[in-house]
């Protein structure tokens, strides 16, 4: 499996985003989710807006998030890059100059943020940028509708928050959702991500044949410990 980790870029510093990400790339990962913060964080969850806006006030311009990606690709040429964005900030950016800098920097999937209008999706994937879709345990006709007419990764939840408990959901959904989409004919990686806290939870990721995951906004408590970050990222398995 693949390991990767979410970043909000410029948080809590442009200087110290750089050194987060040396940190986990030293603990084994194979490449970043890179959240271009916004203006309005609207579709994030509570916890990590307070951030997210922190962060879009270290740096409110785009194009120079894109330049620290720039930056990274060169230091880590075989990582991989999935920038998260939502459509204020590519509307900032322009498609034009977004398609020049993921050609150039060998990006080739887009983690699109927010309610997209249908021209512009098609405009992004006619610049032969590939665009994930994201899957909650709830399995939606909407998001399936996504799952086909985009041709990223899947972005798929991993664990079940306490409104999916109170559903009725268990960790059993995971298993359910994957087979799901392969029965679909879904060849597209898997990457699952939310509510992955310990190096135990990779065991669950592992038997549901997923292909890879995503370490998020729990690995933020290191921050202030850049060695202890590495340590702990080391031991999550691949």
């Amino acid at each position: 499996m693949k390991k990767f980790f979410w970043l909000c870029g410029g948080y809590p510093s442009l200087e110290a985003s750089d050194e987060i990400i040396d940190a986990y790339m030293d603990g084994g990962c194979d490449g970043i989710e890179w959240t271009i913060p916004p203006q309005d964080p609207y579709k994030d969850q509570s916890h990590l807006k307070e951030r997210i806006l922190k962060a879009r006030e270290n740096c409110p311009d785009c194009k120079k998030h894109l330049e620290r990606m720039a930056n990274f690709k060169r230091k880590y040429s075989e990582a991989e890059v999935f920038p998260a964005i939502y459509e204020e900030s590519v509307n900032e950016i322009g498609i034009e100059y977004l398609k020049h800098f993921c050609k150039e920097n060998k990006i080739d999937t887009l983690f699109l943020i927010g309610d997209f209008e249908d021209e512009k999706l098609r405009e992004i994937k006619n610049s032969g940028l590939k665009v994930a879709t994201s899957v909650t345990y709830y399995f939606t006709g909407e998001e399936i509708k996504r799952v086909l007419q985009n041709n990223g990764f899947i972005y798929m939840q991993a664990f079940p928050y306490e409104a999916e408990i109170k559903a009725g959901f268990t960790t059993d959904r995971l298993q359910e959702c994957i087979n799901s989409l392969h029965t679909m004919g879904i060849q597209r990686p898997i990457y699952c991500a939310k509510g992955i806290k310990k190096p135990a939870d990779i065991a669950l990721i592992s038997q549901s044949k997923a292909d890879g995951y995503i370490l998020g906004s729990s690995l933020m408590d290191y921050y202030g410990n850049l060695k202890e970050l590495t340590n702990i990222v080391s031991r999550f398995q691949k």
